[in-house]
């Protein structure tokens, strides 16, 4: 009986298969609109972000209003039947699919979206994280295991283990810059942190504390080698055993995340009790540790004792203010790791204060484009003014954050030239789905203010003598027209470039979004280029990576 079911089984599968053969056509090999079915299409099973998305009834109610407005991309693996998300999308297709479950109405069943071919695991992982980290909606744990998925894809596919360096510069390739400071800690928090205290960065412990940890860790491994040196039987091999037990004890006593303090106590009593040595010994060594001779201590008018024993890292506000060398663009504008307010303190922030307070007369956007000016102005110590990649990074966020406003962020692209962003063409029929091909629609002017207000700040205006910006674009599209000023090939929808210079640029009210959004690009974008003209730098020069 078994055996006739398996044979009915795999006649059927065959059955399937043949018929999906003739029926489904050949994907298509490049950038396209589609129309498809939601039920066709799956949630990417490896979505970096774990947590529902906080603003899913948000995203339902306006979805339920107005519709998709956002259309998300879908790719397919071969040899499947159904699609999958291919940079984000997952929210909105929860959304649609549930709103149709709800509903029945046909109006979530068919759904606009647009189709890029499959390339390689890896990449789909990282367009996925790429997008998160865009919309700043990863935590450190969603991010650290992305990455060390993706450089585990990366590894089988090369069929080699990849250094810091490597994965850094494997996943440059890939489209998702991170420096190699941020890529360890990532990596430390998942392979070392995480199998001790998965409590902690569940509970969304972030960077600063990974890098305490890890500062931590280290110095307490040279205070170990230190009071083993010399000695006949002491368990070298022990260390690793001993912090592990100090992270889990110090968790218990710390009021919050993960205190260094609390780390140092507890390592002195299980470094006492598992080498025999006089506690006072060990808190000696330790003292000795963070006092170099020759070295000065940090911020001597503190007030503090100067003969006590230094704890190591000297207090909680240098905790959360960890500079590094090898920076990159998350850590700047913080995409998905501590809260905005307490990213950067500004010179003139109160002692007393453990949070900056901002004004309540300015919203998140005012906040947000004060941060990249002092940024970018050198208010902030250890950031490189003239870093062309970070800025160009930067640059590409607050392009994405701007298009976003109107939906068509799709037609952002990223490049390793010119401003680090580029658009890929003129707003289409697919992002006009909610107002219809109408100037006298708020919604259809709103969709050519931004795109003429990233159109302005790309580079095409330049001249494409100087950018060869038409290069950046792929396809023969309105765009590529444009920019080549061959206006009688614009579609009858490109016409409406002309019209956006003339009437739809943004006249809009100092306190607007767009305009704040708008001042941002701009700021960034007039400092990529004093940078490359200080550095005599070719800003539209192809870079490697």
């Amino acid at each position: 009986m078994a055996k006739k079911i398996e044979r009915v089984s795999l006649v059927a599968s065959g059955n399937r298969q043949a018929k999906s053969q003739v029926s489904e056509p050949a994907d298509p090999i490049s950038r396209t609109a589609m129309r498809v079915k939601v039920v066709d299409i799956e949630p990417y099973e490896k979505n970096p972000r774990k947590v529902k998305n906080e603003a899913y009834a948000e995203i339902k109610a306006s979805i339920r209003e107005k519709g998709l407005e956002q259309p998300f991309t879908i790719t397919r693996r071969p040899g499947e039947h159904n699609y999958t998300t291919r940079a984000g999308g997952n929210t909105r297709l929860a959304v649609l699919k549930e709103l149709y479950q709800e509903t029945k109405d046909e109006a979530y069943l068919y759904v606009h979206v647009y189709f890029e071919p499959y390339e390689k695991e890896q990449d789909l992982l990282i367009s996925h994280l790429t997008e998160n980290d865009l919309r700043g909606n990863l935590t450190l744990l969603d991010r650290a295991r992305g990455v060390v998925e993706a450089r585990d894809l990366i590894e089988k596919d090369l069929d080699r283990k990849l250094s810091i360096r490597d994965l850094e510069t494997e996943l440059k390739r890939s489209g998702y810059s991170l420096g190699r400071t941020v890529l360890s800690a990532l990596i430390y928090a998942i392979e070392e942190l995480y199998p001790v205290l998965p409590e902690l960065l569940e509970a969304g412990a972030g960077k600063p504390v990974v890098e305490r940890v890890r500062k931590t860790e280290g110095q307490l491994k040279t205070v170990w080698q230190e009071i083993g040196k010399d000695k006949e039987g002491f368990p070298e091999d022990k260390f690793k055993e001993v912090f592990n037990e100090s992270l889990k004890e110090a968790y218990k006593h710390s009021e919050s995340g993960l205190d260094a303090d609390e780390i140092v106590r507890a390592f002195e009593a299980e470094a006492a009790l598992t080498t025999g040595i006089d506690i006072h010994s060990i808190r000696i060594k330790i003292a000795e540790s963070n006092s170099p001779k020759g070295q000065k201590k940090p911020e001597q008018d503190r007030g503090e004792d100067s003969t006590a024993p230094l704890n190591p890292i000297e207090n909680r506000k240098e905790r959360d203010a960890i500079e590094e060398e090898d920076e990159s663009v998350e850590d700047l504008i913080e995409i998905g790791d501590e809260p905005t307010q307490n990213t950067v303190e500004p010179e003139t922030k109160s002692k007393e204060s453990d949070q900056v307070k901002p004004s309540t007369e300015k919203n998140d956007v005012d906040v947000e484009g004060e941060l990249v000016e002092q940024l970018l102005e050198g208010a902030e110590p250890g950031v490189e003014e003239d870093d062309l990649d970070l800025l160009r990074q930067i640059a590409l966020k607050q392009a994405v954050l701007l298009a976003e406003e109107a939906g068509i962020e799709d037609i952002v692209i990223k490049t390793n030239r010119g401003f680090g962003w580029a658009l890929a063409d003129l707003p289409q029929e697919i992002h006009f789905t909610n107002c219809g091909i109408d100037d006298e629609k708020p919604e259809f002017k709103r969709i050519w203010q931004v795109w003429y207000a990233l159109y302005l700040n790309c580079g095409a205006t330049l001249g494409n003598q100087v950018t060869k910006y038409s290069d950046l674009i792929a396809h023969e599209n309105d765009l590529k027209a444009l920019v080549e000023e061959r206006f009688d090939d614009l579609s009858d929808l490109g016409q409406y470039v002309t019209t956006a210079a003339l009437f739809f640029n943004l006249p809009l009210s100092s306190s607007d979004i767009l305009n704040n959004k708008y001042s941002q690009l701009g700021v960034i974008t007039r400092k990529l280029i004093e940078s490359a003209t200080k550095e005599k730098i070719a800003l539209w020069e192809v870079q490697n990576g």
